[in-house]
């Protein structure tokens, strides 16, 4: 029973809705049955977890205590009769917590049973509470529309005048399936992209584009830049998105915001791995800067390794470090237990480092455990620097065949990172084996490069054996 369609369901509820659960099973208006309110009793002890052994069907068949004896048949409709009674109070409270949802229910409610008048006033309600609300939402624009239908019902259809809510319903209804379609086709694109697989949507786009690029609602012409931006990557388009998007972040419910900012950042990334343009590292930031400041960075409480390793990283080329300091520790508590203490030292040894602090990153990277491959190629990469930095040449030869063997014992790498991280620790070695003062042998090495897409660290490599060429 631990794993039924109801545990699982009070799993997810919080103590405040519990607890209104349990209010309902004692409401006649929700529930008429004494054997419901004893099973509710039962299982509610056991919250908030659900998981003891006296929740097993064996359990409680043999210590529930009913009006008649329970078997199994009888257990299965307690069981769904509860379901459907928590589902009622969820859907009950939903509706009560989101206002205009709830106006709408009961314009619709009063014209159906023919009370114009009512009608009208919920509806002239549901006007001023918009005119007090800015914030723009998909989901706002079906619920305009919907009132602008209620609107159109009430119009007295043999008057030949004007009537200006069949306009409002025409916009709100093609602004609502504008959005709607352009973030299913930002979706797709993505898709394709991650996936290489190919969608059958060519023909829409032309039209969709067409159409979504003559409204004037920020909400398509944002959905319609971020499809722009993962279809075309241009940085033009990416430079109206962002002007569209500071606009408007007070007045976009927060995880609309969230989802556009993650077609802004997927742009940077690209531009950042694909093109090398550094640039783009400020625009990270400040994009992260604005999931940070409405509180949107969180998962569920945590943070993403890889996202606070990213967030350190971008912070560093931009040389904010006072930023980028107060963010390692205060993200710090916010990281999966399994990274946290690995992470946060990794990361507090990269602002080290970039502080010109080795002997303190050189402490800090002590403290990385070198489990994760992605990781362990991070912080292996950052103490190859220090010592070929601080001439720790003992350390570096053994940093250096320690990394050799350790690709060839690990298979969790991916082709592509191997090959860059195994370039770059046989470019290092080379260059540290160079004799002094032999100039032509740097300037070979220099020129044998790879590109960046086939080595780790080519820009520092660079700069390296461009001081040994003077």
């Amino acid at each position: 029973m631990q794993q039924s369609k109801l545990i699982n369901l009070l799993r997810q509820l919080d103590k405040r809705q519990l607890a209104r659960v349990g209010e309902a099973v004692l409401s006649p208006y929700f529930n008429k049955s004494k054997d419901i309110v004893r099973f509710y009793q039962y299982v509610s002890r056991f919250a908030p977890l659900f998981n003891q052994p006296e929740l097993s069907k064996t359990s409680v068949l043999a210590h529930l205590k009913l009006s008649t004896p329970v078997d199994e048949h009888r257990l299965q409709y307690l069981m769904s009769d509860l379901v459907m009674l928590v589902e009622n109070v969820l859907l009950l409270e939903h509706v009560s917590r989101n206002e205009p949802a709830r106006l709408i229910s009961l314009a619709q409610t009063f014209a159906e049973i023919g009370l114009p008048d009512r009608t009208r006033q919920v509806l002239t309600k549901l006007g001023e509470f918009w005119k007090n609300t800015p914030i723009q939402w998909p989901e706002r624009l079906a619920m305009e529309f919907a009132a602008a239908k209620i609107w159109i019902a009430l119009a007295d259809r043999d008057h030949r005048t004007f009537d200006p809510t069949l306009q409002s319903a025409s916009d709100h209804l093609s602004a609502y399936f504008l959005v709607e379609k352009l973030q299913l086709l930002t979706a797709m694109t993505n898709v394709e992209q991650v996936l290489k697989v190919q969608y059958k949507q060519d023909w829409e786009i032309e039209n969709i584009e067409s159409i979504a690029s003559k409204s004037d609602h920020p909400l398509v012409q944002l959905w319609l830049l971020a499809f722009r931006l993962s279809r075309y990557d241009q940085p033009e388009d990416y430079r109206s998105f962002k002007q569209i998007l500071f606009n408007q972040t007070e007045k976009l419910r927060k995880g609309d915001l969230r989802h556009l900012t993650a077609a802004a950042l997927n742009f940077c990334t690209r531009r950042i791995n694909r093109d090398a343009d550094e640039h783009y590292y400020g625009e990270y930031i400040g994009l992260y800067k604005i999931l940070i400041n409405n509180e949107l960075i969180l998962e569920n409480g945590y943070i993403s390794p890889w996202l606070y390793k990213n967030i350190v990283t971008a912070g560093l080329k931009t040389n904010e470090l006072a930023w980028t300091r107060q963010f390692i520790e205060s993200f710090r508590r916010n990281l999966p237990a399994d990274f946290a203490e690995s992470m946060y030292a990794y990361n507090l040894g990269h602002l080290f480092y970039h502080e010109k602090k080795h002997t303190d990153a050189q402490q800090a990277l002590a403290r990385v455990e070198f489990r994760d491959p992605l990781l362990s190629i991070s912080a292996r990469s950052l103490l190859i620097k220090i010592y070929v930095e601080t001439g720790q040449d003992d350390l570096l030869f053994a940093a250096l065949e320690a990394a050799r063997v350790w690709l060839l014992r690990n298979q969790a790498v991916t082709p592509g990172l191997r090959q860059q991280f195994q370039k770059f620790v046989e470019t290092t070695g080379k260059m540290a084996r160079l004799l002094p003062r032999d100039h032509q042998a740097a300037t070979r090495l220099l020129e044998n490069l790879p590109p960046s897409t086939n080595i780790l660290h080519r820009d520092w490599l660079a700069g390296q054996l461009n001081s040994l060429q003077k």
